[in-house]
């Protein structure tokens, strides 16, 4: 028997299944370890308490199904991300009972090699796991939740705290020497909860709530996608629009706290995940463009701020639609797109929408011109329509001033910390001075006399 279980990712696949090639390589690219388990035989034989398991159905040339082979995932990895490939969509009682097995994704495996596969790969750890810091941790106070330890080399979580634990002051700061920790996703209400309600007005105590607020996005963010991309036929138009307003109460929530902590920038860039171009960055490119509303841009008829925050979420969800090449491409090699390659990726704002309308998440119609035009430049050189300054609708231009934002602002390895005021002020510069102008006039100004004084972004 062969010891899997510091595997990051199992696939459970018979071997000339055209799917290997394509999980194999998506882990690759995350350096995740992988191990391909081909026959029943293998699956009965390892063990199988690993953090990821993707699963096909062996076409009946093993006198298994589909929902066996759940069983035993699950009972070897009560703890693990579960996601199934198809041949054909599943809707009705099959997927209630998949449901209840414990699956969390299911794809079409024409779908594998598209960025859907990769998103849920990249999401692995926050799937079950949220990070928290050590100093959320107040001594004398009960816990509402278990505290746990990645173990990096085997990719395996430690409970250090149970839950209902009551720490002692030298604890406790033994524990914020180590700063980094995790909660469980099925227990993050709660440690949301106990961080706001333990938390005084101080720079740190406000740091904390804006910290965990963002946090509740992000988890809450990857449900929505999860929901969105997911091969299902099924859900009512309640169901959606009540996924839509966890989001949206989570944009307000967030946006009390930005506004409340003038060092907000500093949380939301050390808190993000993912690289430019990924969906993963929608959270912090929302966060921002919260920002940069609450220092003063015209809200045009908004309904609330939160929208602009929403829709900053949803124009980017079609992507993971696309070949997982592209993307990477997008984000590592942009100057190399061909003609056919922008064609694709300027179809997305409007995919992302259909996609969301299939839901039955409703978008009003005022919110749908600002998805469509958050890719428009102020010259018409942008897409998908072409529009000059004049017909590009200023919130569309905030969201684009948000992701230019996080781009240049984004932590790196090995590099200096980006100073916020440096990033909007080289924005600015190109955008007044370049000749082709990403930036109406109007926004350059929200950049020069707005924000670029805010103690948030000039200090």
């Amino acid at each position: 028997m062969v010891d899997i279980s510091s595997i990051d990712v199992v696939l459970l696949a018979p071997s000339e299944d055209s799917v290997v090639g394509a999980v194999q390589g998506a882990a690759r690219d995350f350096d995740y370890s992988f191990r391909h388990l081909s026959t029943l035989d293998e699956l009965l034989e390892n063990g199988l308490d690993a953090s990821t398991i993707v699963i096909t159905d062996f076409g009946g040339k093993q006198d298994i199904s589909v929902y066996e082979l759940v069983q035993l995932a699950r009972q070897n990895s009560p703890q693990a991300f579960l996601f199934l490939l198809v041949e054909k969509e599943v809707t009705g009682d099959c997927l209630e009972k998949l449901e209840k097995l414990g699956v969390k994704a299911v794809f079409l495996k024409s779908e594998a090699a598209s960025g859907k596969l990769a998103f849920a790969l990249s999401q692995v750890l926050k799937a079950n796991y949220v990070p928290m810091k050590g100093i959320d941790l107040i001594p004398e106070t009960e816990l509402p939740f278990a505290v746990y330890h990645l173990m990096p080399q085997r990719q395996k979580f430690l409970m250090l705290v149970r839950k209902g634990a009551t720490l002692s002051k030298e604890r406790v700061a033994r524990l914020i020497e180590r700063n980094e920790f995790y909660v469980h996703r099925n227990e993050f209400a709660d440690y949301r909860t106990y961080v706001e309600a333990t938390s005084d007005r101080s720079a740190k105590g406000l740091a904390k709530r804006c910290r965990v607020n963002f946090l509740a996005l992000q988890t809450e963010f990857t449900n929505l996608v999860f929901e969105v991309t997911n091969r299902v036929n099924r859900g009512s138009f309640a169901e959606g629009q009540e996924l839509l307003a966890r989001c949206q109460k989570l944009c307000e929530d967030l946006l009390a706290n930005l506004a409340e902590f003038p060092k907000a920038w500093e949380v939301i860039n050390s808190s993000s995940i993912g690289d430019f171009g990924s969906l993963e960055r929608s959270p912090a490119i929302a966060a921002y463009a919260g920002m940069f509303v609450l220092r003063g841009v015209e809200q045009r008829g908004l309904n609330g701020l939160s929208d602009l925050m929403l829709l900053s979420l949803l124009i980017d969800i079609s992507l993971l639609d696309l070949d997982y090449t592209l993307i990477k491409k997008r984000r590592e090699q942009p100057e190399n797109l061909t003609s056919e390659e922008h064609k694709l990726l300027a179809g997305v704002p409007a995919r992302s929408l259909e996609r969301l309308l299939q839901k039955k998440l409703a978008i009003p119609e005022r919110l749908r011109s600002i998805m469509m035009g958050v890719y428009e430049n102020a010259d018409g050189s942008g897409y998908p329509n072409g529009h000059n300054e004049n017909k590009i609708p200023f919130e569309s231009q905030v969201i684009r001033l948000a992701k230019e934002f996080d781009h240049r602002g984004m932590l790196k390895l090995g590099q200096a910390k980006p100073e916020p005021k440096h990033v909007l002020g080289d924005i600015l510069r190109e955008s007044e001075c370049e000749a082709r102008r990403i930036f109406s006039p109007q926004v350059c100004t929200v950049i020069r006399d707005r924000v670029l004084v805010d103690e948030d972004f000039a200090a």
